[in-house]
């Protein structure tokens, strides 16, 4: 009975949520009066633009569960319709994106998964220098580190609402302050156990549990210009989690960075900080740890772009472990004449987990992606994707391939 009404409450919950901002498009095409809001000298016009659009996938994977070792290969379809809308009129700008992400396998129909996607928001400039936004966004989100961040499997339907409050300013001496605080409200269905132990506070033979929680983060951040193409920061944060029926993971996070942002000439960008943080949890221990980063772009003759880089951060997933992430990531693109385009991308990284019998997560992907403009409005696309991660337990010696052939629409 209880998950029966769990069910209605969401139920209703996503019924009004659609209708409110449906609302906000309607009112948007109602009240606006200017052209479609597209792109001119100076930034997008004011006024109601909306643009349709939908995706068709086939798609081969021949490890769907993510199982450990192998699992079963399954070809399948999905189909992602939808609807965008903005209002834009002077310090106002108001969206929606109304759509679905379907999922069908045809080997195996219980794999087969539905996710609805609705977001909306409204930003405002209220004073010189302050915006303040809210948004709610219904839609799948990841479970696992280590594991793909779209895969099926490693998918869940949740609700994200944020209030937001951002203010910048101009300082004499060439300084600018950055000013963010950010409050959210995070819930989702129930989440399934890959690995032991589980999260604390919950009882061991756990296999699924509701990670809802509250979140209030701010941050500032002290910026300098140190030549024609150099900028220096410094940027504190700190954040405070409160889980609804996970206590014992209510969390303390402190971290600080320092570091500069260079332009090479004119096709090289690079950025290089460092700094310290810790997560504490408010019932358990304290992972304390140095932090950075190294992020490099640049773009070559003959229409190829690069980047690479390597970052290290103390995180928190969604169950509550927290984690010492290290990521290093490169790839290249290059435009094949004015409707094709070709990438090749690869990342790895390592999750240094604290919690006592979980261990370290290792992982691997390297992606290989063409992509060709078929019309003004349609795209065509191949993507062949490899995936490995090495953990404890479900998560251990995963591997992936996956084959997808795209059709893309938008308006």
């Amino acid at each position: 009975m209880h998950a029966v009404a769990q069910k209605a409450r969401a139920g209703i919950a996503c019924g009004f949520r659609m209708a409110a901002i449906v609302a906000v498009a309607l009112f948007a095409a109602a009240s606006a009066h200017a052209e479609a809001g597209e792109p001119g000298a100076d930034g997008p016009r004011e006024g109601f633009a909306w643009h349709p659009y939908a995706r068709i996938t086939a798609v081969y994977d021949d490890n769907v569960l993510l199982e450990p070792s192998g699992g079963p290969g399954e070809p399948g379809v999905w189909f992602d319709p939808g609807i965008e809308a903005a209002y834009r009129e002077a310090a106002l700008r108001t969206g929606a994106d109304v759509g679905a992400d379907l999922r069908q396998y045809f080997g195996s129909p219980k794999i087969s998964q539905y996710f609805w996607r609705i977001a909306g928001f409204a930003e405002v400039d209220a004073t010189r220098g302050l915006t303040l936004r809210v948004s709610d966004a219904y839609a799948p989100q990841p479970l696992n580190y280590g594991l793909p961040q779209d895969d099926v499997e490693n998918l869940v339907q949740s609700n994200r609402v944020e209030a937001q409050a951002h203010y910048r300013r101009e300082l004499p001496q060439e300084f600018v302050v950055d000013v963010t605080l950010r409050g959210t409200r995070f819930d989702a269905d129930p989440y399934q156990v890959r690995q032991d132990p589980v999260p604390a506070g919950l009882p061991p033979g756990t296999e699924s549990f509701t990670a809802s929680y509250d979140d209030v983060t701010g941050q500032v951040e002290l910026e300098r210009s140190l030549g024609r193409n150099t900028i220096g920061y410094a940027r504190v944060m700190t954040r405070e989690r409160w889980f609804d029926d996970l206590p014992e993971d209510d969390l303390t996070e402190v971290s600080g960075l320092g570091g500069i942002r260079y332009r090479a000439l004119r096709h090289v960008e690079f950025e290089l900080a460092g700094g310290y943080g810790q997560i504490s949890f408010h019932s358990g221990p304290v992972t304390p740890g140095a932090i950075g980063l190294l992020q490099l772009k640049g773009d070559l003759e003959g229409g190829w772009r690069w980047n690479a880089g390597i970052t290290r951060m103390l995180t928190s997933d969604i169950s509550g472990f927290n984690y010492a992430e290290t990521v290093a990531h490169a790839g290249i693109e290059k435009q094949l004449g004015p409707r094709m385009r070709a990438t090749l991308d690869a990342l790895g990284g390592q999750f240094d987990n604290q919690a006592p019998g979980v261990g370290n997560q290792k992982y691997y992907a390297v992606e290989a992606a063409l992509h060709r403009q078929l019309t003004r409005t349609i795209q065509s696309g191949v993507v062949f994707r490899h995936w490995h991660t090495d953990g404890k337990g479900d998560l251990s010696n995963v591997t992936q391939n996956r084959v997808l052939l795209e059709l893309t629409y938008r308006r």
